[in-house]
């Protein structure tokens, strides 16, 4: 019966001399009647080195970790300068349109009690109550109190016209972008509900910039503005 090969005893993994020492019972390191990793008078230089292997290797993840989100910092903040650049451009041609829609809209109103006062009095058509809806009851009102209408005023009995009528904003203006460097720091609000300064546009004041473009009589004779 050919014997077992003898275990060749291992070398310490601190001193480097063979270890002839052997486990009494089994371990994380080992089975009980193997060799020690190392001898017993070098365990605590043992356990020091295994701190120190898992002090470098929580270095090495926290290192590999900040770059990472650095990178990502880095990623974030070109985003974000891209998106406001966007935000930016969109806004410089978002608020004139505003403007000049709530401007075109009152005056399909004054334009529609001048040449079309029948369907103003009756009333009826989708494309003019929405219209009254946009406007509101107080802005009508001051449109036709200014013409001089004496026709029937249809949008002050309709629930779905507002005294204020639609609420249409323009933005509080061009967002700064951020720096390239951490020290710079971006501390302005990303047009967050409330936090940029919206201004809504001011129907009583298009319809008195209108007026003005357009009243070239006396107040008795209100020039353009007088449907009859």
């Amino acid at each position: 019966m050919e014997k077992e090969p003898r275990q060749v005893p291992p070398s310490c993994v601190v001193c480097g001399k063979p270890v002839e020492e052997k486990y009494l019972r089994s371990n994380r390191n080992g089975k009980a009647g193997d060799y020690r990793i190392c001898h017993i008078t070098c365990n605590k230089k043992y356990e020091h080195m295994l701190n120190e292997q898992r002090r470098r290797r929580a270095e090495r993840e926290l290192d590999e970790a900040l770059a990472h989100w650095w990178m990502m910092r880095d990623e974030s903040l070109r985003q974000l300068r891209i998106a406001i650049d966007c935000y930016n451009e969109e806004a410089a041609l978002h608020d004139p349109l505003v403007v000049r829609l709530v401007y075109e809209k009152c005056r399909q109103a004054i334009l529609a009690m001048h040449i079309d006062p029948l369907t103003v009095i009756r009333y009826q058509d989708e494309w003019f109550r929405r219209l009254a809806a946009d406007i509101g009851r107080d802005g009508m009102n001051r449109i036709a109190d200014m013409l001089g209408w004496d026709g029937a005023r249809g949008w002050n009995q309709d629930p779905d016209v507002s005294a204020e009528g639609k609420t249409i904003r323009v933005t509080g203006g061009r967002i700064d972008v951020p720096g390239e460097q951490m020290e710079d720091e971006f501390t302005d609000d990303l047009n967050l509900p409330g936090t940029l300064d919206a201004r809504t546009v001011d129907w009583k004041r298009t319809m008195d910039h209108i007026w003005r473009e357009d009243n070239i009589g006396s107040k008795k004779d209100r020039g353009p503005w007088r449907y009859r």
